[in-house]
């Protein structure tokens, strides 16, 4: 059951402490919630008090609470990047894919795509 409401989530978490915002994840293309929620509290005490919380039962379901983590600046960890781009002079060229070559230089039996190995 994850129709829990922002009022109820404050209800269950007033005892920690004050409460800046409540967020209810939703997915984008069904509209339905998708099982988890933030909760912003006005100082560092009340972060605390809610994990203490972790495991407590809220609408009959055992919660999970932790605390949000912060990202570091300056420090890269394995994010989206650059993916599938090969750099340099390889043989991987576009959409030929790495066992096909196009074919170079003159001649009546120039064929594109039917490099050394191709597999049709």
């Amino acid at each position: 059951d994850y129709a829990a409401t922002p009022e109820e989530l404050q209800e269950h978490f007033k005892s920690c402490g004050g409460i800046n915002r409540i967020t209810i994840l939703i997915d984008k293309f069904s509209g339905t919630p998708k099982g988890y929620a933030y909760i912003e509290f006005c100082d560092d005490e009340g972060v605390h008090n809610a994990v203490m919380l972790n495991g407590s039962l809220f609408r009959g379901r055992q919660l999970k609470v932790c605390q949000k983590r912060t990202n570091t600046p300056g420090i890269k960890g394995k994010g989206k990047g650059k993916k599938g781009k090969v750099k340099g002079k390889g043989k991987y060229n576009g959409w030929y894919g790495p066992w096909r070559s196009k074919a170079k230089g003159k001649g009546k039996n120039k064929q594109v795509g039917k490099g050394y190995g191709a597999p049709y």
